[in-house]
């Protein structure tokens, strides 16, 4: 075989490996999410009210309300005027936990969007997911 042919070859298997390695489909696709700041409602996977607040890329008020065996609760955290509870990822996730040991409530969320985010929640051994929507 030419030597022309067989740098074209490796030419073409190097362009292609390139080109499947350069993307990971399993990533999240939101690195478009430029605007998440403001007032974000939705509900939990049992039907209550999950509500919180971004300033600045940063979560200042959290609250969920989740319905454990015997009684239901509503946790909520509000950071200090100025402050944050937690910063928003450069991936575009946070997570917190509210309260303290065994009544501790444990939060994760994603932005699929600048209008749409999503998460689970874990609380006495209750967990469940939610969805909110920026106002």
């Amino acid at each position: 075989m030419p030597k022309s042919k067989i740098v074209f070859v490796l030419l073409l298997f190097s362009l292609g490996v390139l080109i499947s390695c350069s993307k990971n489909s399993t990533e999240p696709e939101n690195e478009n999410i430029t605007n998440i700041n403001g007032n974000w409602t939705g509900t939990t996977s049992q039907g209550y009210e999950v509500f919180f607040t971004i300033v600045s890329s940063s979560v200042t008020v959290f609250s969920i309300k989740v319905r454990t065996v015997g009684f239901t609760s509503t946790m909520r955290t509000e950071a200090i005027a100025g402050y944050s509870i937690t910063a928003v990822s450069p991936k575009n996730t946070f997570s917190l936990q509210m309260g303290k040991f065994p009544d501790t409530c444990y939060i994760g969320a994603s932005f699929t969007s600048n209008t749409t985010c999503e998460g689970t929640y874990s609380y006495r051994g209750e967990s469940g997911s939610w969805s909110a929507n920026k106002e």
